[in-house]
């Protein structure tokens, strides 16, 4: 073809790697490590989290899983929290893969209790210290980073709301000591129950969402489930808080609550800058998702902030800093001498500015505790020689899809299988065991919006055994009484496949048994035969596929108890005849020719995702070698297999 010759020269002034991106390796979705070397001796560990790439988020981690004093080793907490339920996307039940871990906040080395504030999967678990400035990194909901300044929190401002009365009471607290005359919340980062003793009144609210900071007139809401008097140690399950009070406060709060009675929590944050914290700020605070403090700002909007360690002192780092593309966790190893002596602060912000090119970054507990975790593999040295305990940290995580089980329906009776079965206070093994119940002991399943999630490993479900509710896993319960119409376990996903390839959809679904299945395209049922295979079973292939086979394909499951249909999915049939009039020519190279050179095309130019003849997302020289294969010229049609 005349062609080619030029478009050799062109695709290789595309295709030479950047230099400058050559070293990053990738560890997760949209998350990138690289170590460093550099004079001094330093030797540095740095990971990057795309902030355009919405499967990978940030959050914290809490030691032990509890606020009121847990220490525990950055690559335990990362375990802790992986495969367990988050909240991102405002939805309970989506789960974590952890990638990336780091050391946290300072922390008091005698109680473990952090430094200033904490949040966690939404939840706003420990207050900041007001008019300090060590509010740290935050990560929000609406995928905004920020560094907070100095922070407040207004008493009027920080209010339950009781619905059916319309009053409302000021609240003093979250997850500290109870004093007298106090309304104090307790959230599950807390610890297992309050630790509290029973001279007061405590009330037990499970929530919609959690604990979100949402000023007022906005709430997040709740229902009152338990109201205890002269009891204390209130077990907190995962998505419930416990409102406990003492003299005066204990009184206006037994007049506004009831079983079953809605509350509502509304909670603000003031920022404030200037060197006295007196000058309002405009960083807004609703909706954050996970954040732990920080110190020292040493990178202002792209200006290091020289001297503000006054010490000079070298030390092993911890740091966070970031851009308008990326995120970064570092770590600096020190104490070393020969191989790596630590940083002062200064060099730490020259390093995130100059070689990073990060515009802001925040100083973290370093020493001892500054570790890295990649995958369950710690990166660094720490000076220690080994890893030490901390009370937090920070992850880089990729969001792994909510699944849930249908083995079991509310109202189902259920036994125990095996002995010392365990009652969680959440599903997971990262919630704490309430209680271990002897073989065959009877429950009753209970209706949840997380019902048979799965989480840690296993599915999950909420029982009631005589008054003890919790979460069970599956494999510990066999079915005594009830009756299940289906439920979709795990749905078929969306489908691409070169034109004349199979396309294959699975659905697994649970229910009473016997199941029927029936394959639907564009919701009619497919028959048997030409390009459709297993169109009754659970299993669909799409044979020979070409363009007329592109559409949603879904399953509908059906037994003596009703029909369910799984969610559908697409299939999409890639082929180098852009233009659909069956020849691959001169005009179809146009439309390749636009777009070679694109990389991660799914993101950064959707409209050339048809050009990605090799689906790896970025257009380059494999696909222009396909579409040579594949050019018939005008008006001869192409080998419609040319692509296999």
């Amino acid at each position: 073809m005349r062609y080619r010759p030029v478009l050799w020269s062109i695709l290789v002034c595309l295709l030479i790697p950047d230099p400058l991106t050559a070293a990053w390796t990738s560890v997760g979705d949209g998350i990138e490590y690289q170590a460093y070397s550099i004079s001094g001796p330093n030797n540095l560990f740095v990971a990057r989290m795309d902030r355009d790439n919405t499967n990978a988020i940030i959050d914290s981690s809490i030691g032990q899983g509890r606020l009121s004093g847990g220490t525990e080793r950055v690559s335990s907490q990362a375990d802790r929290y992986h495969d367990a339920i988050n909240y991102w996307d405002q939805i309970w039940g989506q789960r974590n893969d952890v990638v990336v871990a780091i050391n946290g906040s300072y922390y008091n080395t005698s109680t473990g209790v952090p430094t200033s504030g904490v949040i966690h999967s939404g939840w706003y678990a420990k207050r900041y210290d007001n008019l300090t400035w060590e509010s740290g990194f935050v990560w929000q909901l609406d995928r905004d980073a920020y560094i907070g300044e100095c922070v407040t929190h207004n008493a009027n401002k920080q209010i339950i709301t009781y619905v059916a009365t319309s009053n409302t009471q000021q609240f003093q607290g979250i997850n500290r000591d109870r004093s007298s005359d106090e309304l104090i919340i307790y959230t599950p980062q807390y610890d297992s129950d309050t630790k509290t003793n029973s001279s007061g009144t405590e009330v037990l609210v499970e929530m919609t969402k959690p604990m979100l900071l949402m000023p007022t007139p906005n709430m997040v809401t709740g229902y009152v489930r338990k109201v205890r008097q002269n009891q204390g140690s209130t077990p907190i399950p995962f998505d419930h808080v416990v409102l406990s009070a003492t003299g005066s406060s204990a009184t206006t709060l037994l007049s506004n609550v009831s079983l079953g009675a809605e509350i509502g929590i509304s909670q603000e944050i003031k920022s404030y800058t200037g060197g006295t914290c007196s000058i309002p700020g405009i960083l807004d605070w609703t909706k954050s998702y996970g954040a732990v403090s920080g110190n020292w700002v040493y990178l202002e909007a792209g200006v290091i902030q020289y001297g503000i360690d006054s010490s000079g002192a070298r030390h092993p780092r911890t740091a966070i800093a970031y851009n308008n593309d990326y995120v970064y966790f570092i770590v600096c190893d020190g104490r070393d001498l020969g191989t790596s002596i630590g940083m002062t602060i200064d060099e730490l912000a020259e390093f995130c500015k100059n070689t990073l090119g990060a515009t802001w970054g925040l100083n973290q507990d370093g020493g001892g505790s500054s570790t890295m975790v990649v995958n369950g593999v710690i990166k660094n040295n720490p000076s220690d020689g080994t890893e030490r305990a901390v009370s937090n940290g920070m992850m880089m995580i990729n969001v792994q899809p909510k699944s849930q089980s249908s083995m079991f329906a509310p109202a189902n009776i259920v036994e125990t299988n095996t002995a010392n079965t365990a009652v969680h206070l959440g599903p997971g093994t990262n919630y704490e065991s309430i209680i271990s119940l002897p073989k065959d002991t009877q429950g009753e399943i209970l209706d949840h919006p997380l019902k048979g999630v799965y989480a840690k490993g296993y599915y999950w479900w909420k029982c009631d055994f005589s008054g003890t509710v919790g979460w069970v896993a599956e494999t510990l319960l066999d079915l005594v009484s009830g009756e299940n119409p289906p439920t979709i376990i795990e749905h078929p996903s969306d489908q691409t496949v070169m034109h004349g390839g199979t396309a294959s959809f699975a659905v697994q679904a649970g229910g009473s048994e016997p199941l029927s299945y029936q394959w639907q395209k564009n919701n009619v049922d497919l028959s048997e035969g030409g390009h459709y295979v297993g169109v009754t079973t659970n299993s669909l292939s799409v044979t020979s596929s070409d363009k007329s086979d592109e559409a949603d394909y879904r399953c509908m499951v059906s037994n003596m108890y009703g029909s369910t249909p799984s969610n559908p999915a697409y299939l999409n049939v890639i082929s180098p005849d852009f233009d659909g009039d069956l020849d691959v020519d001169q005009s179809d190279f146009g439309f390749l020719q636009v777009c070679l050179g694109t990389n991660k095309a799914s993101q950064t130019n959707p409209g050339c995702v048809d050009a990605d003849l090799t689906q790896d997302d970025n257009i380059d020289q494999s696909d222009f070698i396909i579409f040579q294969e594949c050019s018939s010229g005008p008006n001869i049609i192409a080998d419609p297999y040319c692509v296999q």
